[in-house]
């Protein structure tokens, strides 16, 4: 009755988010040890009112909207002061974690420290990332002092093997889909390629 998959089912049934990582331990003399490690996903709001027996009649233990802590020895509805406390044990380790995240942005991003220009905003999103550093240009801009598309540019950075040059071109992967940066000299050597072939076409086979 008192295993640990079952108390998680009973739990979850009364409060969201679901508490994780219960443990129970029976003992040789019968007793149960129940064990709760410190919930990275507090406060657990109760969704549900739960009842007991009193005589007979049934009393409600626990109504929805509740959050119920310790205190001392005790679990008790939460005051004002214990939902501050919460609430601040939460931004902290929210802001703990961004923290981390935005230190390893760049080594994740290209295997270096270099690092890209980041910063944090009051206003729109909470983190503003920059890639205008050495590689100050997007498919689109790079083509449209030629009136190019971004398309026919990715074409022909392809077929000029400048998107495996580091010295023309930079890929960010800190999202689901690679995003291409281009340098000045990848302004020059386009602007080079279009001087010596006009009519320079990079879908053209061959």
């Amino acid at each position: 009755m008192l295993d640990s998959a079952r108390l998680h089912d009973f739990v979850s049934k009364y409060v969201n988010p679901p508490v994780n990582e219960i443990v129970s331990l029976k003992a040789e003399d019968g007793s149960w040890t129940i064990t709760i490690d410190k919930s990275a996903t507090a406060p657990h709001v109760i969704k549900e009112t739960g009842n007991y027996n009193n005589a007979g009649k049934q009393r409600p233990a626990f109504h929805p909207g509740q959050v119920y802590v310790r205190h001392s020895s005790k679990s008790e509805p939460a005051k004002a002061e214990d939902l501050q406390r919460l609430i601040r044990e939460g931004v902290s380790s929210w802001l703990s974690s961004l923290g981390e995240a935005v230190a390893r942005v760049g080594i994740m991003e290209d295997g270096t420290d270099k690092g890209i220009p980041m910063r944090l905003v009051a206003d729109g999103p909470a983190l503003e990332l920059s890639f205008k550093d050495n590689f100050p240009y997007s498919a689109a801009e790079l083509g449209k002092p030629f009136g190019k598309t971004a398309a026919w540019i990715g074409k022909l950075v392809n077929k000029e093997g400048m998107r495996d040059d580091a010295h023309y071109c930079r890929r960010h992967d800190i999202y689901a889909n690679p995003i291409y940066a281009f340098s000045d000299a990848a302004m020059e050597r386009i602007a080079e390629i279009l001087g010596e072939s006009p009519d320079y076409n990079p879908y053209k086979k061959g």
